[in-house]
């Protein structure tokens, strides 16, 4: 279903990630963000290699932002 709102920029304005621990929330969202900056978007995949994909990739972009829950786990 996501692929497909990527595919025709059908997308909502906020998406929730939870589940357990090691469930792949983390990389889900990093895809997602790729996704949404890559400058040469195809068929709805990043290429993974424009600034934006790698700056995503590596943690280094300023539009993505990271909030960890504290205090349990």
């Amino acid at each position: 279903m996501l692929r497909h709102a990527l595919e025709r920029d059908e997308l909502a304005h906020a998406y929730l990630m939870e589940g357990p621990k090691g469930t792949g929330k983390t990389q889900a969202a990093r895809l997602l963000a790729q996704t949404l900056l890559c400058e040469n978007r195809q068929d709805g995949e990043p290429c993974y290699v424009c600034r934006n994909c790698r700056r995503v990739a590596s943690g280094n972009h300023p539009d993505v932002i990271w909030i960890r829950r504290g205090g349990r786990g």
